[in-house]
């Protein structure tokens, strides 16, 4: 009991608008639902890493591979805080310089983890050390760290946790600027081995590799946007089967056109308003990127967009709309399946009168659906049969 008091004292303070956390643990449940919510742009989950757990709300992205969290020594000098005795409950005692056992956090603290919760290693004892370094570059800026290996627990309900020994990840030293600028500590990749930057084994496909999930597919639903009073923040990722709850069992299933990310193909986008419609037939890799706020299309796509809803050829996007735009977007899948989405989940309120379409112009030419096309629908992730699959919701709430 006093191991984990000290485990509590020490893991900074949670901020109220992260999800509430429970402590776990170690169960045998291998088929798990958790809440997610938006923050910011992104919709985070919670984990538990390490024994006793300690806790983290982390960013989840079907579009990156890796797990990473801000360890203790984040941003801590060099030299005077590299010993072993800089870590842990005797720090204070054992440490010629303090601020190495605790960081002081004021309006002047650059610190890249400020108000983040860091990982203790030396308070696990299941951990194991890699000490392998790795700098990752994505689209949340650079972050820096060495990689660990330990317990990792997807979910907070200790009825509904998955538990997955000895998984590696990433402890930054140096969180990316978009991580800075969020009120979360990390990133739970859940994509494929083979996008890793530190060559580590997803959690969720360790998990399937180790036979600690019922099956080999998770599934992402999220509210419509406005749908509920909560205005749409609210969504569950299901580890292990399909979600009975908000999924109906009526899938229409895609294969993977790419390893490493869940890639598919697209042969047709339907823009439409109104009486106006255009289409562009062509065979394009399309990403599932829950971490994406928007969707994101080739120029053509874009073209089509500008036309239908009269805006110059100039219009920067995300343009701003009004609000009472209508707009349907429909994909075809290579194999048939149509899946579409409306002004409903493209439409977001900037204020009050002011609107703008949560659609952008991709860099590589490629579509990325975002999180105005996760909306509304459960899709689904098999990681063994290689297939992304699309079913309608049975619940909004």
């Amino acid at each position: 009991m006093l191991f984990l008091t000290l485990v509590l004292l020490l893991v900074p303070v949670a901020s109220p608008f992260r999800l509430p956390f429970k402590l776990v643990a170690v169960t045998n449940v291998t088929v798990a639902e958790e809440q997610v919510q938006q923050i910011s742009n992104y919709f985070v989950a919670n984990i538990s890493i390490g024994t006793p757990p300690q806790l983290f709300t982390v960013i989840v992205d079907t579009l990156t591979a890796d797990l990473f969290v801000p360890d203790l020594s984040c941003d801590i000098p060099k030299g005077v805080c590299s010993t072993d005795d800089c870590t842990g409950v005797f720090c204070a005692d054992l440490c010629p310089d303090k601020k190495c056992c605790i960081q002081i956090h004021d309006t002047t603290n650059t610190s890249s983890c400020y108000g983040k919760r860091q990982f203790y290693s030396s308070l696990s004892s299941t951990y194991s050390a890699l000490k392998k370094p790795y700098t990752i570059v994505n689209s949340y800026g650079t972050t820096v760290g060495f990689t660990g290996k330990d317990v990792v627990r997807l979910g907070d309900d200790p009825k509904q946790t998955i538990t997955i020994p000895d998984v590696s990840f990433l402890q930054a030293t140096n969180v990316g600027e978009a991580i800075r600028q969020v009120d979360a500590d990390g990133v739970l990749g859940l994509a494929f081995q083979s996008a890793s930057q530190t060559n580590s084994v997803p959690p969720f496909i360790q998990a399937v590799n180790q036979g600690d999930v019922n099956d080999s597919m998770f599934s992402i639903w999220l509210e419509h946007q406005n749908q509920t009073d909560d205005l749409g923040t609210f969504g569950v990722i299901y580890y292990g089967g399909i979600d009975p709850f908000h999924c109906s069992t009526a899938r229409q299933s895609v294969a993977l056109s790419g390893a490493g990310r869940y890639q598919i193909t697209v042969a047709n986008v339907n823009t439409t308003s109104g009486s106006k419609s255009q289409s562009t037939s062509k065979n394009t890799q399309t990403y599932l990127d829950s971490s994406n706020s928007n969707i994101d299309v080739p120029s053509a796509i874009i073209s089509n967009i500008q036309n239908v809803l009269g805006l110059t050829a100039g219009t920067i996007f995300p343009p701003v709309v009004p609000c009472s735009t209508k707009i349907t977007l429909g994909f075809t899948f290579a194999g048939g399946s149509y899946q579409e989405v409306t002004e409903r989940d493209l439409i977001q309120m900037i204020v009050p009168g002011i609107c703008k379409l949560q659609v952008t112009q991709s860099t590589d030419n490629r579509v990325h659906l975002g999180i105005p096309f996760f909306r509304g629908r459960c899709t689904f992730f098999d990681v063994n049969r290689h297939t992304i699959a699309f079913s309608p919701a049975l619940s909004q709430n």
